[in-house]
């Protein structure tokens, strides 16, 4: 108790390698007397963090994960940690091993992706959440993951397909009809676009034609995008960005009434 008290009075003035130093004191007695003391292990890791002791703050959060404290917050802090020092292989290799540990955890899945993101490395990124969603193809998380990638990297056709496998596991997830929805969405927008461009005053029969094709199958991607965006909504009513995507496709396939209530409920969620 007395060396964690000074842990803390330390630790309140600011100095935080004193502070680590008792917490460890503290864990120590606790083991002397065949306990174990999770607390002072944990603040002994925060302490030595905040004193810029890289190594040795990894070193007590790895002691948590050892004992299951923190579980799996500790490996995104060594993580963070690694990152902050500019050793991104070791936040990599900490989250590959973490992910072996936990993997369902999609805030480690989201982790390794965005060091990925962060350095524009996409195929390093598709590769990697490839190889995870074939040894766990029931892991929507991971299906959905890399079907963001996908979707960032421009490859549309493959991206829906991730989505859809994400879907075809669990129905109800929302990022994943969220992010297909407005795939979609977009594709129609890039598709009605294309078609007014290709306008002039005087077109010939086939150019009409033509014009005429690419407008109607931009309008089918509205329609296509609807049910996706429809069981995000059903899954998360309140989220203002998925109503103003449906309000939109229901003003373009002439769902007055479906459009009419959107726009009322967006109006009151916005006041």
């Amino acid at each position: 108790m007395a060396a964690s008290n000074a842990g803390i009075g330390n630790y309140n003035t600011g100095n935080f390698g004193a502070a680590g130093a008792f917490f460890d004191l503290g864990a120590e007695i606790a083991q002397a007397f065949e306990a174990t003391d999770t607390m002072a292990i944990y603040n002994s890791a925060l302490c030595y963090e905040k004193a810029g002791e890289v190594d040795l703050a990894v070193a007590r959060y790895r002691a948590c994960a050892d004992i299951e404290y923190q579980v799996p917050n500790v490996f995104l802090f060594i993580s963070n940690l690694y990152r902050e020092n500019g050793r991104e292989a070791e936040a990599l290799e900490t989250l590959a091993e973490a992910r072996t540990l936990y993997p369902r955890e999609q805030s480690l899945i989201i982790e390794e992706l965005n060091i990925y993101l962060t350095n524009e490395e996409f195929d390093k990124a598709k590769e990697n959440l490839a190889l995870a969603a074939e040894q766990d193809p029931t892991n929507e998380i991971l299906w959905f993951s890399l079907g963001s990638v996908l979707d960032n990297l421009g490859n549309a056709e493959e991206a829906i397909k991730a989505y859809k496998k994400a879907l075809e596991i669990k129905a109800d997830y929302f990022d994943a009809n969220y992010n297909l929805g407005a795939l979609y969405f977009n594709q129609a927008v890039q598709g009605i676009n294309a078609a007014n461009d290709m306008w002039k005053p005087r077109m010939t029969k086939a150019e009409s034609d033509a014009q005429k094709h690419m407008e109607n199958d931009a309008k089918s991607l509205f329609e296509t995008a609807k049910p996706f965006l429809e069981a995000a909504h059903a899954t998360d009513a309140n989220d203002l960005e998925t109503m103003r995507s449906l309000r939109d496709i229901y003003t373009r396939t002439g769902d007055d009434d479906k459009m009419l209530e959107l726009t009322a409920k967006i109006k009151a969620a916005s006041n």
